[in-house]
């Protein structure tokens, strides 16, 4: 079975990651900070998410490509952002950063196993 497994493209041995940024206009306060915090996650987890959407997955295929004409693993590609966490958080010049990640690993664990189904 190994022998017909697809090859693992480079990014499954890291983390996947994506840096998001956030305002409060009342940034000066304790409240602000954490809203300004959540808005940077948010825009980081909507980058993450596309930058998962473009992965390669093979020679001619994109991660977006896949989920398109496999609409049976749509489901499971949004439950890869569940996973993934906040790396980093930090605050400067009136902003919030944050950083979030998956591992490549959990990707691949879903995508790898249906592009094999895929392709017999």
């Amino acid at each position: 079975a190994a022998v017909d497994a697809p090859p693992r493209p480079q990014w499954v041995d890291g983390l996947i990651r994506a840096e998001g940024t956030g305002a409060d206009p009342g940034f000066a306060t304790a409240q602000g900070r954490l809203k300004a915090a959540r808005a940077a996650e948010l825009d980081a987890k909507r980058r993450l998410a596309e930058m998962i959407a473009g992965l390669q997955l093979d020679g001619q295929t994109r991660v977006t490509d896949f989920v398109t004409e496999h609409d049976s693993i749509a489901t499971q590609v949004e439950a890869i952002m569940v996973d993934s966490f906040v790396v980093e958080t930090r605050f400067d010049n009136d902003a919030a950063y944050v950083t979030v990640a998956v591992p490549g690993t959990r990707v691949w664990s879903v995508l790898g196993p249906e592009l094999r189904r895929q392709s017999r």
